[in-house]
């Protein structure tokens, strides 16, 4: 939907061309994260400020274009067209998840957490729903076929000037940096924790005295983050992580119900609403998307998924402290961020 750089939208082609633009916006948010995590929050606030309000600015703009003739045939390939473009286009939820993993370094996080996640999910949903009905009443759906820039397209016909097209522009090149901040900081968090319990190597653990931040673990993640986004088509990219996160949720799902079950007495600030149900239609509802995927994604996955789990039983299990019974806490002269 918006006017993505032709640099940073296109991937690179079969002629092994390497996305440069990519690699230095990946090197600039690791900049940032190993100055520290309150910079990073900062940072990442007012970015997110900017997109919502380019977004709301769409919304409220594209309504004047509102044509009810164009819903008329609200589903035209029907629940399958619909599951199938979710499976694509998931992995815009992947920030949800993300908020988890700053868990450590949130006040009150048995308050705040569940607050501000719920408080994203209800946003965000209520956003995409939006500028999705809005930009399918303001322009036919076999417009969009092919249409690099549709979000632009629909407001430079509504008001008939291009400025509406820059200020997507500026949207989306914030919007990218902003999500792979996101990314790159919670993988981090997650290796971070995994090296504390001693599943990876203890490199991952390592803090910087100075900064507070994984130094060691950011660099890594990064330099892994830039030779896929160099190399690697943005489309299979994306369904490899619409995928991984379908998965991931649908593995919550069933830790939320595995839990309950095995350890009732813990202690729970925060309970899944519904229970048992909405953890089991979130299962049922993962999966269901899931199986409209690509067979070449799901089998990618499934051997990234063995080798991890390779991993876990060659050399996490047999140093995982939790795995030995062991107690494990946080390091109070280690803060991250």
């Amino acid at each position: 939907g918006f006017r993505i750089p032709e640099a940073l939208s296109q991937a690179p082609e079969g002629g092994g061309i390497f996305n440069l633009p990519a690699v230095i916006l990946i090197g600039l948010c690791t900049l940032l994260l190993i100055r520290g995590a309150s910079e990073s929050a900062k940072v990442n606030t007012v970015m997110v400020l900017i997109k919502i309000s380019i977004l709301i600015l769409f919304i409220v703009i594209g309504l004047f274009g509102w044509n009810s003739n164009n819903l008329a045939d609200f589903a035209p390939f029907g629940v399958q067209g619909v599951t199938t473009a979710a499976g694509i286009i998931f992995f815009s939820f992947i920030g949800i998840d993300a908020v988890s993993t700053a868990g450590e370094e949130v006040k009150h996080p048995h308050r705040n957490m569940p607050l501000a996640i719920m408080f994203a999910l209800l946003i965000v949903t209520t956003l995409y729903i939006l500028v999705s009905l809005v930009a399918v009443a303001a322009q036919p759906y076999t417009q969009f076929e092919g249409q690099e820039a549709g979000l632009a397209a629909i407001l430079e016909n509504v008001v008939g000037a291009t400025w509406p097209g820059t200020l997507l522009a500026a949207g989306a090149v914030i919007s990218i940096f902003s999500v792979t901040l996101v990314v790159i900081y919670g993988q981090t968090r997650i290796l971070f924790t995994m090296a504390r319990d001693g599943m990876v190597p203890e490199l991952f653990h390592r803090v910087n005295p100075r900064t507070r931040t994984p130094v060691p673990n950011t660099i890594i993640v990064a330099a892994v983050i830039a030779l896929l986004a160099g190399l690697i088509p943005i489309n299979f990219l994306a369904e490899m992580t619409s995928v991984g996160t379908l998965v991931a949720f649908a593995v919550v799902s069933l830790a939320v119900i595995i839990l309950r079950r095995r350890e009732p007495d813990l202690p729970r600030p925060f309970k899944v609403p519904g229970y048992p149900v909405t953890p089991i239609l979130a299962i049922l509802g993962c999966l269901w998307i899931i199986k409209d995927l690509r067979i070449p994604t799901i089998l990618v996955f499934l051997i990234w998924t063995a080798v991890v789990l390779a991993w876990y039983f060659a050399y996490g299990r047999k140093h995982s402290h939790l795995g030995r019974h062991e107690h494990v806490g946080l390091i109070k002269d280690e803060p991250v961020g």
